[in-house]
């Protein structure tokens, strides 16, 4: 744990009996922020901005000790920079980025480039040039069109500007806007809900990721909560606010193929898409996650100890881990049934070496033939959720993946 030096070098050995190089999906993680929102949990860091070159610099240096790997692949399939707020980032550190990559992949055949930005800190010059690097896709962190709820999350932008912000999108050669909004804020009012989502939606945006707010450990609203010094929305009523954006953005001709993703037709998140169909990702950054054939890694969750394990020349990996069948089925389970793909019979009985429909009855019998018709269903010879199971999605696939992984977990698998 901690010191990585030749892991590029054996992530290429899996691609050397291979007859046709597989695409990639990269995601590389900004870990800084001008101010932390009381609601996150995700790494980043809001001090100490003056090392955001030096972070550029090391992640560099990152991509160079994965030139190996890099080069078993055919070609950059998408690449998401996330963050964090990318948009503290000079056009410069975009720019010197994209290059180094393009030295040890190609990018001719990039299907999305996609940033993240936060209204109110991006020029218009940033943007304009983020568009002639090669970015197709914005994602805008609004959380809120309005100026009360933005103050209770924390948020340093008003309503007024992640308008603006998406006006000056609107009027640059994007393939995509995405915009991320949050529901079950305290005090939310639904028929607000409801006026913020048509409003958004008609500037128009291509995309649309709507998240419930959630009290996780060690943020500032969790503690907030447990002092009781406010009260979290009820779940029925969370459920109100889900359901009401799930009709009015059907009305508007968004599908919703994943549980907090809406999007027009042919507008979908690749990116997105590459976690939830188990394709092979690489992530670059403080924090960030890595998929390939069957192993699972993550980096250092530190912004000093990932610039000096890079100076020491060596991977900022923490830990890793070879995914079992046990592990690909949890994982096949979890993300799958995110999706209106669902689990599929193919994908269960290749790792399980179990018929399907066995599967199903199963479930019957555990939960009665009601869950077929209130959380599930079968389309498509895959197993779907409903949307009343998406919103309760994280209990379901829990006690699925218990069910399922009983029949594997003690038969010996390769992984």
């Amino acid at each position: 744990m901690g010191t990585h030096r030749y892991e590029g070098a054996l992530i290429c050995v899996h691609f050397q009996s291979m007859k046709t190089k597989p695409n990639l999906s990269l995601y590389i993680h900004v870990p800084f922020c001008r101010r932390k929102c009381r609601y996150c949990a995700f790494y980043s860091e809001d001090r100490g901005l003056e090392r955001i070159d030096s972070w550029a610099n090391a992640l560099q240096q990152e991509i160079r000790l994965y030139r190996d790997s890099l080069a078993g692949y055919a070609n950059l399939r998408t690449l998401y920079i996330g963050g964090g707020s990318p948009n503290l980032l000079r056009t410069i550190h975009f720019r010197s980025i994209y290059e180094t990559l393009s030295k040890y992949i190609t990018l001719d055949d990039l299907q999305e480039f996609t940033v993240e930005i936060n209204p109110g800190e991006t020029s218009v010059e940033l943007l304009q040039n983020l568009v002639d690097i090669g970015v197709t896709r914005i994602s805008v962190g609004c959380q809120s069109l309005d100026d009360r709820e933005l103050r209770f999350l924390g948020r340093i932008h008003d309503a007024e500007q992640c308008r603006q912000t998406l006006q000056q999108l609107h009027e640059l050669p994007l393939q995509a806007i995405s915009a991320d909004l949050i529901y079950g804020i305290p005090g939310q009012k639904l028929a607000a809900w409801e006026k913020s989502l048509r409003e958004i939606a008609d500037l128009p945006m291509q995309h649309l990721s709507l998240y419930a707010l959630s009290y996780e450990k060690g943020t500032a609203l969790e503690r907030q909560l447990r002092e009781r010094q406010i009260a979290a929305m009820q779940e029925d009523r969370e459920w109100e606010f889900y359901a009401r954006a799930h009709a009015v953005l059907n009305e508007l001709g968004f599908e919703h193929y994943e549980i907090s993703n809406w999007a027009r037709p042919g507008f979908r998140s690749r990116h997105n898409s590459a976690y939830w169909e188990g394709r092979d990702y690489l992530g670059l950054g403080p924090s960030a996650h890595s998929h390939i054939r069957g192993e699972r890694w993550w980096n250092v969750s530190e912004v000093d100890r990932y610039l000096q394990q890079l100076a020491d020349r060596q991977l900022p990996v923490d830990k890793r881990e070879k995914l079992n069948a046990a592990n690909r089925l949890d994982e096949s389970i979890l993300l799958r049934l995110r999706t209106d793909g669902g689990l599929s019979k193919t994908r269960f009985e290749e790792i399980t070496q179990r018929s399907f429909a066995d599967f199903l009855d199963a479930i019957r019998a555990r939960f009665g033939e009601g869950f077929f018709h209130d959380y599930a269903y079968i389309r498509n010879d895959s197993l779907q959720l409903t949307l009343k199971g998406w919103f309760v999605s994280d209990y379901l696939i829990s006690r699925l993946a218990d069910l399922a992984g009983g029949w594997i977990h003690d038969r010996p698998q390769s992984g």
